[in-house]
């Protein structure tokens, strides 16, 4: 298999330090037979294997059966594999059969001679299980939202349900969710809708659907009238009647909630799981509560206009299409005919209507509509009006509809036939509801909660009831109401308005938003200037203000705020617009709820310090915060709508495109690492996660900088690399011992100091007693508690004994370490090999005595001179034999200097300066005299060698002086001899030869003497003559030789 460049792991430092102490599994595998090579101590740990199943195995062991395939697949690519580094993610399990994601990071590598990979595993469980957690309830979300809109806007019962049940079974994944409706009688129940994924029942019709058995409903019944929840689990069930129906209907859990509305059962919704038993989360029950109180809202306006209906076909047999009101108007409006139900309906009597006119009951706001209507059906055949106000007796308002039909050619009428009904609740629901909707979709606008919530409420002062308002929101932490958004008609209310400091629940006559926290009750004050709780009585009094109107705010039943709406008009009047403010609360809170958590994560991507930026699937960027605008030093308004590829580096363009092109139908994606361009051109490395929207055709990313961390990374393996380098060179091992355990814990390093590998030796405390020499086992046999203090580090020196018997020395420093509470955990060290040292401390005493001797020997003084201190160092060998030193400054006043004698002084001064000034000079020899013990001077020569630095300064001499005196003098004796011996050789080769050349002569004369001319006693004469002048330079020799020994 042709593989890419791997780099080099050798065996001595494959069980470091950093690989066995990393917080996540880590191992190395043969890529040829996939075994493992090597694991660490975290991946013994989180997948349940020792270390020997480990080594055992291969890694198709931790894989499940149904990746075996795409491991296979992945294995064969490794040789196509663009460098060393890969990063994926997998699926993996653990020797208990658990089955979990991982996020592997693994590079190619050699190990042991074998093509390998090393590989990190990071269990992303956690991470994956939480992003779906909000995955699904912004789902939730967005389901309430959209079965909020459909039963406002549709009001078709059937059509709203089958919409709604689609939207919360498709969010929920629920198996089969139905409506059973109660008539208003309470008489009879009936299923009306349902919605069901299991596969015999896929027509979803409720004629087909089989019905709840008649004794289980009168089990159930009472607690749903109660407003009670019914659920049950198959597991759980005690009752018999319950197990055998869901048993027969293959369901595994069942939730039925309860339809009441004013206390009156309007039926039920049934949830069914037929395939698992399902607990039931908050967000899902959330979903299904707002399903059910907006469906309440809708039964009764479905009853409504059923009524409406009902009695239009009952009066259409009686009177024309006449309704529950029946009048006859001439040309002009009088009442020329008044139907005995205006005085039960209007309470005013038939007679005091009879000859007035019909538009002045009508609100002065709707007259001149109904006068342009009746105007128009003079001319035609029938016109039915929208909804009007006419005032009772009372002095309330109630809503109307009429329909107008012309009976002037009819001789027995001869007028305007006004068939009305009273359509009061109706209009008032539709305006609940309109107003809820707005509040809605005004608050769930783009905007600043702040903003929207302003704007929502400023839709109240519109209500001729409505003068000002406040909102009050309830802190996070549940301890105080925050005033979050206010306002008035007009200027009169500014002073009114401007209290504005948060409410604690402890205080006390702190006003209605207060009182409505404490009671969580809909409340209305009145007389507020002389009201006692009412602490703004003046500033109301000056406004004008005179009624208040609290209404709390809920979410799944938790208080989430308070609206106070005051109003310049008395209590009666503002009691009757209660009606528009019946479910504002309950609708108000579901829709703050969200707008909050959308605020929360706007905010999140606003100031996070990690780059956030959303791109469309066009490659436009349509939204950046500001840490991504900062991180490439460009605007957001450039940022925005500019093509994603041209910030990112060309070489990782083609990675990005096959990406976008691959993961389409990917959710989430994660960690891509990528370089981006930054404004001034530079390189930044980014790792890049996103989710993808396709509905709205978007990819949500958020990104971190590792441009530092991917210098850190190059460092830290540069480091780390030199590290097991220093370590093997240093012979330096580490190693720990927990108090609780018997085991040491040695590095590679360690085990290769004694000689041993992990295979072979278990580090206990016995073995490793063993291995101390046993003059030494002392230091590993006490306690170390007893010798070692917290954060002191303590060394000492001892013998090992080697797996192969060699003796070393080895150089040991440890120290205690506390856990948490201060108790002694564990004690840890190093271990390095000093036999070397040792040998070396041994040869250099060898040395340091050697020198001693030669020192005492050659009788020579040593000394150093430090240039850059100025300060000579001087040792010696006293009479008695020991080394002596001192130190003193160098100069012509210290003791050495003194000592020479005056004639050499400043000569040698002289010299001496001169030969360290001269950069080229490294080596001098000088000869001058001292003063000696007895006062008499002595000759020394002294030599010296400079060591300089690359500019040829002096940065120390070292020199030796060695007392010559009884050599010189030696010399001297030898000089006087010298010449001695030279006269001598004179007078023998001059003086002594002369007269023995004579002699020489006389005889060889006289023995060729044939004449005897030559008589023997002139011979002997001037024999004895040259003998005696012989004797006289003998006796010379003799003086001379004499002489020079007395000198000696």
């Amino acid at each position: 298999m042709k593989l890419p460049p791997l780099s080099e792991l050798k065996k001595s430092t494959s069980q470091d330090v950093i690989f066995d102490l990393c917080p996540h599994p880590m191992w190395i595998y043969d890529i040829e037979t996939l075994a493992f090579l090597k694991v660490n101590k975290e991946a013994i740990r989180q997948y349940g294997y020792t270390e020997e199943e480990f080594l055992s195995m291969t890694i198709m062991d931790i894989r499940p059966k149904e990746d075996f395939s795409t491991l296979k697949i992945a294995i064969e690519h490794i040789q196509y594999r663009e460098g060393p580094y890969k990063e994926g993610f997998f699926r993996h399990k653990s020797k208990s059969g658990v089955v979990f994601p991982v996020m592997l990071k693994a590079n190619l590598l050699t190990f042991e001679g074998k093509h390998a990979e090393i590989v990190n595993a990071i269990d992303i469980s956690k991470t994956i299980d939480y992003e779906k957690k909000i995955q699904r309830q912004a789902r939730i979300f967005q389901s309430i939202s959209d079965v909020n809109n459909n039963l406002v806007r549709n009001s078709d019962l059937n059509e709203a349900l089958n919409n709604c049940f689609r939207i919360v079974s498709e969010t929920l994944k629920l198996d089969r969710i139905y409506f059973v409706q109660n008539d208003s009688e309470n008489t009879t129940i009936s299923l009306k809708v349902v919605r069901s994924k299991v596969k015999h029942e896929s027509e979803n019709s409720p004629e087909k659907f089989e019905k709840i058995p008649f004794v289980l409903l009168q089990k159930i019944l009472p607690q749903l009238r109660n407003g009670n929840k019914v659920e049950a689990r198959i597991s759980g069930l005690k009752d018999s009647d319950f197990k055998e129906y869901m048993q027969k209907k293959s369901i595994q859990s069942m939730l039925i909630l309860p339809l009441n509305t004013d206390g009156v059962f309007k039926g039920f919704i049934g949830v069914d799981d037929c395939f698992k038993e399902r607990k039931w989360e908050k967000e899902e029950l959330k979903l299904l509560d707002t399903l059910t109180t907006n469906l309440s809202l809708l039964i009764d306006k479905a009853d409504s206009f059923l009524k409406v209906k009902e009695s239009e076909n009952r009066f259409k047999a009686l009177v024309q299409k006449g309704n529950e009101l029946i009048t006859i108007l001439d040309a002009f409006g009088i009442f020329k005919y008044v139907s005995p139900t205006h005085f039960t309906m209007l309470g005013i009597p038939v007679d005091e209507l009879e000859g007035t006119s019909f538009f002045d009951l009508i609100s002065p706001e709707d007259v001149s509509l109904i006068k342009k209507g009746f105007q128009h059906v003079l001319h035609g055949k029938q016109l039915s009006l929208p909804p009007y106000r006419v005032m009772d007796s009372n002095g309330n308002y109630i809503w109307l509809e009429t329909v107008f039909t012309n009976h002037f050619l009819e001789p027995s009428v001869k007028g305007i036939v006004a068939n009305t009904i009273n359509v009061t609740n109706n209009v008032q629901y539709e305006m609940k509801r309109e107003l809820i909707y707005s509040f809605s979709m005004t608050i769930g606008k783009a905007g600043l909660l702040k903003e929207c919530l302003s704007n929502a409420f400023s839709l109240l002062l519109d209500l001729d009831v409505v003068g000002a308002y406040e909102f009050w929101l309830l802190s996070k932490d549940n301890r105080r109401l925050n005033l979050m958004a206010k306002g008035g008609v007009d200027g009169e209310a500014e002073d009114f308005l401007s209290y504005n400091r948060p409410v604690n629940k402890n205080q006390l006559h702190t006003g209605l938003h207060h009182h409505v926290w404490e009671t969580q009750e809909r409340t209305i004050w009145n007389n507020l200037g002389t009201h006692l709780k009412f602490e703004r009585a003046q500033a109301a009094i000056n406004a004008g203000i005179e009624t208040a109107m609290g209404i709390p705010v809920f979410n799944n039943d938790q208080f989430m705020g308070c609206l106070v709406l005051f109003s310049r008009m008395d209590k009666n009047v503002v009691q009757n617009t209660r009606y528009l403010f019946e479910d504002l609360g309950v609708e108000l809170g579901s829709v703050l709820a969200q707008k909050i958590v959308e605020e929360e994560y706007r905010d999140f991507f606003e100031i996070s310090p990690d780059p956030f930026c959303i791109i469309g699937f066009d490659g436009k960027i349509k939204q950046v915060n500001e840490a991504c605008a900062k991180s490439l030093g460009i605007q957001k308004n450039d940022l925005v709508g500019s093509d994603y590829y041209k910030f990112v580096h060309e070489s990782d363009r083609a990675f990005l495109n096959q990406k976008f092109n691959d993961d389409k139908e990917i959710f989430i994606d994660e960690g891509n690492e990528l370089r981006m361009i930054t404004a001034n051109g530079d390189v930044k490395w980014f790792v890049w996660s996103g989710t993808i929207k396709h509905e709205e055709k978007l990819i949500l990313a958020v990104a971190k900088d590792i441009t530092s961390q991917k210098y850190v990374e190059k460092s830290l393996t540069q480091a780390n690399k030199q590290l097991k380098q220093a370590q093997k060179i240093a012979k330096l091992g580490y190693w720990k011992k927990d108090f609780e355990k018997e085991i040491f814990v040695w590095s590679a390093e360690t085990y290769e100091i004694f000689g041993y590998t992990p295979e072979n030796f278990e580090p206990t405390i016995a073995n490793v007693t063993e291995t101390f020499h046993p003059d030494d086992r002392y230091y590993i046999e006490s306690n170390p508690k007893h010798h070692l203090e917290p954060g002191e580090v303590k060394g000492f020196e001892h013998r090992i004994i080697t797996a192969s018997g060699d003796l070393r020395w080895v150089h040991q420093e440890s120290q205690l370490i506390l856990d948490e509470e201060g108790n002694p955990s564990h004690f840890e060290g190093t271990i390095q090999d000093i036999t070397e040292n040792k040998e070396y401390e041994k040869q250099l005493e060898i040395y340091n005595e050697r020198f001693h001797l030669a020192m005492l020997a050659s009788n020579q003084m040593i000394w150093e001179l430090h240039h850059e201190k100025n300060v000579v160092i001087r040792s010696y060998i006293d009479s008695e034999g020991n080394e002596q030193g001192y130190e003193e400054t160098f100069s012509l006043d210290n003791s050495w200097f003194k000592s020479i004698h005056p004639e050499d002084l400043t000569r040698v001064w002289e010299v001496l300066n001169k030969n360290i000034s001269n950069k080229k000079l490294k080596h001098w020899a000088l000869e001058y005299r001292v003063k000696v013990e007895n006062g008499h001077y002595g000759y020394v020569v002294d030599k010296c060698h400079i060591l300089r630095d690359t500019n040829g300064n002096p940065i120390r001499s070292v020199g030796s002086i060695m007392d010559i005196t009884i050599s010189k003098n030696q010399v001297e004796r030898i000089r006087c001899q010298n010449k001695t011996l030279k006269e001598i050789a004179w007078l023998q080769s001059h003086a002594i030869r002369a007269p023995l050349t004579r002699i020489m002569s006389l005889l060889y004369l006289y023995k060729n003497d044939d004449k005897g001319k030559l008589g023997i006693e002139d011979l002997l004469k001037m024999i004895s003559s040259s003998a005696k002048e012989i004797d006289e330079e003998i006796h010379k020799i003799t003086q001379i030789t004499n002489n020079t020994y007395q000198n000696d």
